[in-house]
């Protein structure tokens, strides 16, 4: 799709299917800038959770992962934080169908979502002290959803 509003193919709607008649389309413009902008809102959210999981790898390591050393539970937190790219091809080959499928606001509202519950769900995790290995287990899990939500 054009920002710029200029015509596209002459037969030709934005998505590609040829209309009858050969009647001009045009490019929408501000649903293009609304895309984008929702687009953009969406990845400053992904991107603030990974870089903050990343800068706070250190503080995390203690708590989820006490019963290693200092060095131990410190790699084990970024390997966590490796684990959810690892995902990220899984997702982007989901979404990509889902939107192909359902449309792509569909599928961007769907990875909005999916992330922002899985940053919800970080933030409220309870750490090994209160609940053992289920943290552990648990941290991994949504980490893996968030590179999930991430592709």
């Amino acid at each position: 799709m054009t920002t710029s509003g200029e015509l596209i193919e002459e037969g030709v709607n934005n998505n590609g299917v040829k209309t009858e008649g050969g009647a001009k389309t045009t490019a929408n413009p501000a649903m293009a800038r609304r895309a984008a902008l929702a687009g953009g809102v969406g990845t400053v959210i992904e991107y603030y959770d990974f870089s903050v999981y990343g800068f706070l790898a250190l503080t995390l390591a203690p708590l989820f992962f006490p019963e290693q050393d200092p060095a131990t539970a410190t790699l084990s937190a970024l390997a966590v934080f490796a684990s959810s790219y690892l995902v990220r091809p899984v997702g982007g080959w989901f979404f990509g169908i889902l939107g192909d499928r359902r449309g792509r606001r569909f599928a961007l509202v769907s990875t909005v979502l999916l992330m922002s519950a899985a940053c919800l769900v970080m933030g409220l995790l309870p750490t090994h002290a209160n609940i053992g290995i289920a943290a552990t287990v648990a941290i991994v899990i949504v980490r893996l959803v968030q590179g999930f939500a991430a592709g």
